[in-house]
C-alpha cells in the first residue's frame, strides 16, 4: 500500500484551522511543524480531496502539496535512528551496534519504551551512575525495559527488581 504525503504550508492561525480540517477530511492524524501541517492519505485521491477541501476553505493563505510515500519497511526502518548512548560509567545500545564488554549494556529496544534515547531515561541513568550504594536493592517503577534495574545490577546493586 502506497501511503501519501499532504503538506500544508502558511501562517500559525491558518495551520491551527487547517489542522483540524485536514483531520476531518483524511480521518488521519497531522503532524504540526514549524510553519507547516503534514498529514497522510491511503491513497492519491484521498489526498486529492483533502486538498481541494483545503484550498477551497483556505485559498491562498495556504500552499497545499502532496506527494506519494516511498515504502519503506517500518519493521526494521526505526533502527536507524538508534545510536549508542554513553551514560556515566555505562555504554548502552542495541545489538546491531555493540558487542556485550562490561562496559557495555546491549539492549534491544524493539516496542519497550526506555533504551536510553528519552531525556527522562538517561537523566535517571545519571542519577543511578553518581548515587547508587553497592549492595543496595532498587525498584524501577514503571519499568519498560527495564534499563535502570539492568544497569543498576550491573553497577553493584544486590538486587532489582523492575
Amino acid at each position: 500500500m502506497t501511503w501519501w504525503l499532504i503538506e500544508a504550508t502558511g501562517d500559525d492561525s491558518t495551520l491551527a484551522a487547517a489542522a483540524v480540517a485536514l483531520v476531518e477530511t483524511t480521518g488521519q492524524a497531522v503532524e504540526e511543524r514549524d510553519g507547516m501541517v503534514v498529514g497522510f492519505g491511503p491513497d492519491q485521491a484521498a489526498v486529492e480531496r483533502a486538498r481541494a477541501a483545503l484550498t477551497a476553505r483556505f485559498g491562498p493563505a495556504l500552499s497545499v502539496t502532496i506527494r506519494p510515500v516511498p515504502t519503506r519497511d517500518w519493521s526494521t526502518a526505526w533502527r536507524e535512528g538508534l545510536s549508542v548512548r554513553t551514560v556515566g560509567r555505562l555504554r548502552t545500545g542495541p545489538s546491531w551496534l555493540l558487542e556485550p564488554a562490561a562496559d557495555v549494556v546491549v539492549l534491544d529496544p524493539e516496542t519497550a519504551f526506555g533504551s536510553g534515547e528519552h531525556g527522562s531515561t538517561r537523566g535517571a541513568l545519571r542519577l543511578i551512575d553518581r548515587y547508587l550504594t553497592p549492595g543496595a536493592t532498587v525498584l524501577d517503577l514503571g519499568s519498560g525495559s527495564g534499563i535502570l534495574s539492568i544497569r543498576a545490577v550491573k553497577l553493584g546493586a544486590a538486587r532489582a527488581l523492575g
